[in-house]
């Protein structure tokens, strides 16, 4: 798995259907090696090719663990939330969010700026 992907193939599980391929928007999945791999540079996050696997080889990777250690290590850590947190999240209002974020251990939260 490259870490620096969100999104990447669980190689044991690709069955080479070719599904994500047909259905990636972006042509951002290569097929080399007995899978299909997500072209990062490419890749715009759409998820598409996650929701449409029918093996599960396509994976969100999820930083839980080391979000969790960051957060026991006694640091003041500040969570910064993308301005397009609200089209995921439309009806959780900021201020509820940042109260979550405060209970998970956050110090502060800030909404990301370019």
């Amino acid at each position: 798995m490259n870490l620096a992907n969100p999104i990447y193939t669980e190689t044991n599980n690709c069955q080479d259907c070719y599904k994500c391929i047909r259905h990636c928007p972006v042509k951002a999945i290569n097929v080399g090696q007995g899978s299909a791999s997500i072209v990062g540079e490419r890749c715009i996050l759409c998820g598409q090719c996650v929701t449409i696997c029918p093996a599960n080889a396509k994976k969100i990777r999820h930083d839980l663990k080391t979000a969790r250690n960051i957060l026991n290590n006694n640091r003041l850590v500040v969570a910064s939330i993308a301005p397009s947190y609200a089209t995921e999240f439309p009806d959780i209002p900021f201020s509820k969010l940042i109260k979550a974020l405060k209970m998970l251990g956050f110090y502060a939260v800030s909404e990301t700026v370019g």
